[in-house]
């Protein structure tokens, strides 16, 4: 996890100040698939799988990995990712974090941090008729400063017509990567998710039809994305 500790505080029925911790993000690649995966060789195979035909171009797909916590996800989502690495994929992931972390913390935002890259002129990944509302999308989801144009045109938006705009700007980033390149994208414990990261996640997954792109969710059974709108969104895809 990424935290950070402004001034310490005086806070009530405490003697003395105390520094208080703000988590704003977690940081992906972790230690988790440091030992070796032990068992579940059938899932392996299938998702190995699953990867093979996507770098083949032969189309992606959608896994939603489903279990209680402990039972191996991460580390299973740990390997398939090493596994893509070594068939050439490109891997972007992000995590829903239960509470905290602020708006950094978006799983959605953490995406398109990862999806554009460190690069500077980020503008240059937008096509050349791009809407004032998508340029401004990006410099929002960047926290970066907008155009007066942009800005302008994010002021006199309502908040479904930023939120689509900020969807479909993903769906663009997305896409224009994994026709570069085929990727993984990988979003953990989407249980916690809200109902516009699901919403904004059931437009990249039908991007998986047509391009070389795995989409891969874990999730509790306990707010299970499929129960709460996701199966419907993504019109019958299989999972």
């Amino acid at each position: 996890p990424e935290a950070r500790s402004p001034r310490p505080r005086q806070l009530k029925g405490i003697a003395g100040a105390v520094r208080v911790w703000r988590l704003t993000g977690v940081k992906p690649g972790g230690q988790v698939a440091a030992t070796p995966l032990v068992g579940r060789s059938s899932e392996r195979s299938q998702l190995e799988g699953i990867i093979l035909a996507a770098a083949r171009h032969d189309g992606g797909r959608f896994v939603l990995l489903r279990g209680e916590p402990g039972i191996g996800k991460t580390k299973l989502v740990a390997e398939l990712g090493r596994f893509a690495l070594g068939e050439g994929f490109v891997i972007h992931t992000a995590h829903v974090l239960e509470f905290g972390g602020g708006r950094r913390a978006d799983p959605l935002r953490e995406l398109l941090r990862s999806l554009t890259g460190r690069g500077e002129n980020h503008a240059a990944l937008l096509p050349a008729d791009a809407a004032p509302l998508w340029h401004a999308a990006l410099c929002e989801g960047l926290d970066q400063p907008m155009s007066k144009h942009a800005e302008t045109a994010w002021k006199a938006a309502d908040e479904g017509s930023r939120l689509a705009a900020r969807h479909a700007l993903l769906c663009h980033l997305a896409a224009s990567v994994a026709r570069r390149i085929p990727t993984l994208l990988i979003i953990e414990d989407l249980h916690w998710a809200a109902g516009e990261t699901i919403s904004g996640l059931a437009q990249m997954i039908r991007l998986t039809t047509d391009l070389p792109l795995v989409a891969m969710v874990t999730t509790r059974g306990e707010g299970d994305p499929l129960e709460r709108g996701l199966r419907e969104a993504i019109l019958g895809l299989p999972v």
